[in-house]
């Protein structure tokens, strides 16, 4: 199971995640924008490190990713950072 907590750049950990996705890869970056209400150029920007996520976003992101309110709050950190 991927931690959050293994990782100090929040692109590290949203790439990883899309890899553990494995089958279910393709379409991934698709969910994460549906989720976070944004177009999938931004999603593919956001990993490139051409654009960041927002606040907003990143708690978002957390709700679609599950995490726990510590999860939540060192993701928020990783964008922060």
């Amino acid at each position: 199971m991927l931690s959050i907590y293994e990782f100090t750049n929040y692109r590290d950990y949203l790439k990883a995640w899309v890899d553990q996705e494995g089958a279910r890869s393709h379409g991934a970056k698709g969910r994460l924008a549906k989720a976070l209400g944004v177009s999938s150029t931004l999603i593919s920007l956001i990993f490139k490190g051409d654009k960041t996520l927002t606040q907003d976003q990143a708690s978002d992101l957390s709700d679609f990713l599950g995490g726990s309110e510590n999860e939540s709050d060192y993701l928020l950190l990783l964008v922060y950072h």
